[in-house]
């Protein structure tokens, strides 16, 4: 991760407040609760196919300066996103989307009107997947 590149620290920057604007957002949106989850044990791609078989949802694929190539599902409760930790910047070394877990590679955040015991439990079933944080407001 580059930590002395005045580009790298715009971008970091710019991710932050975009990342703050996204969960006001959200709250005004209707939606109360943010979860993650991480794993060194699947590429976005492979988590993709499992979340989505298992949950019955279809991911698109977004494009983002802030965030790179990330995967993203609705649902009539909320939002699932999946996001490479490690993304390009524009110095040639990665930054990562979530600084306070550096060696975790792939993020799934979920984002739901209240917070859902169910939907933890099942991908929490999934192997490699463990819970890093939850934020409620």
């Amino acid at each position: 991760m580059a930590t002395g590149s005045a580009t790298g620290r715009g971008r970091r920057q710019a991710r932050r407040a975009a990342n703050s604007t996204a969960v006001s957002g959200a709250a005004r949106a209707g939606f109360a609760a943010r979860g993650v989850i991480g794993t060194n044990s699947h590429t976005a791609s492979e988590l993709v196919h499992l979340v989505g078989g298992r949950l019955g949802l279809v991911f698109t694929d977004r494009d983002s300066y802030f965030r790179g190539i990330y995967h993203r599902a609705d649902s009539p409760d909320g939002r699932v996103e999946i996001q490479p930790n490690p993304i390009p910047g524009d110095d040639g070394e990665d930054d990562l989307y979530a600084d306070e877990h550096p060696t975790v590679q792939v993020l799934l955040l979920t984002t739901t009107s209240a917070p859902s015991p169910a939907l933890r439990a099942q991908l929490e079933s999934v192997e490699g997947l463990v819970h890093l944080n939850h934020e409620s407001w």
